[in-house]
């Protein structure tokens, strides 16, 4: 307000100032192309907060930004949210050689893979300890393929194959038209006759049974049987139909293929 004085008196004059008000706003940068710190720091330059979004992708070797909203040289009032999305390669696969199943399993997921576990077994590692790893440590691998990792794992045999023979004559074995068979003081041996086996405790391992008998112009009936795969014990003990048990040392069946063989009765 301001106070005049003219010739007809003292005028009171009101003026009054209008203010005209408006937001501030500036142009968005174009970030295409961009690392991703440059464009945060070009987009945070320009008075703008960043909304940033990874797109992982196994075709890049680094980082850039493929896409913002909204584009470059847009109107756009200082303080909002620029939108960029920035494809990435790959974080390189962990190192999990020598860790646990369980941490390997987890470090990998934390890295976005998937992990798919074979077993192994390796003399003198722990159980559940990671031997191999494919891809190797460092490599960049498509996230949507898993990582492939290899544990030791309990030991087992190849499949141990049996043939037991039953030595004798008229008074020991007998043709049964489909092979043959024990008689009189062995007629406990023939086809479905049990066949257990032991470790070196005493803990049974497998029980299978004999085959059919072939008989030989010798006179001599022989057996063979399966018993597939065995856990790890330094001694094996075979026993046929309770006829007391036969032992191989694990390294001895290893010499032998995993097949053992024994005979009873005489020639």
């Amino acid at each position: 307000m301001k106070q005049i004085l003219t010739g007809t008196g003292l005028v009171t004059i009101l003026l009054l100032t209008v203010n005209a008000c408006w937001n501030d706003t500036a142009e968005v940068p174009d970030v295409i192309g961009l690392a991703p710190d440059q464009a945060e720091s070009e987009i945070n330059d320009a008075g703008y907060e960043v909304d940033l979004e990874e797109i992982i992708d196994p075709n890049v070797e680094e980082a850039r930004v493929t896409e913002q909203t909204p584009d470059a040289e847009t109107g756009l009032e200082e303080g909002e949210f620029v939108a960029i999305r920035v494809v990435v390669p790959p974080p390189p696969v962990p190192d999990v050689i020598g860790l646990s199943q369980a941490d390997a399993e987890a470090w990998l997921s934390e890295e976005g893979y998937e992990v798919q576990v074979s077993e192994e077994y390796e003399d003198g590692a722990e159980l559940g300890e990671v031997l191999e790893q494919r891809p190797s440590a460092g490599s960049s691998h498509d996230p949507e393929r898993p990582v492939q990792i290899t544990v030791a794992g309990e030991f087992l045999s190849p499949d141990v194959q049996g043939i037991f023979a039953l030595l004798g004559d008229a008074d020991s074995v007998e043709s049964t038209g489909s092979g043959c068979q024990g008689t009189r003081g062995y007629d406990d041996i023939h086809s479905g006759a049990q066949v257990v086996v032991r470790d070196e405790s005493g803990t049974v391992l497998a029980t299978t049974s004999l085959g059919n008998g072939t008989l030989l112009e010798t006179g001599m009936c022989y057996f063979e049987f399966h018993v597939g795969s065995l856990p790890r014990a330094q001694f094996y003990s075979f026993e046929v139909s309770r006829r007391g048990e036969l032992t191989y040392s694990r390294s001895e069946l290893e010499q032998n293929d995993w097949t053992f063989e024994a005979s009873l009765g005489s020639q």
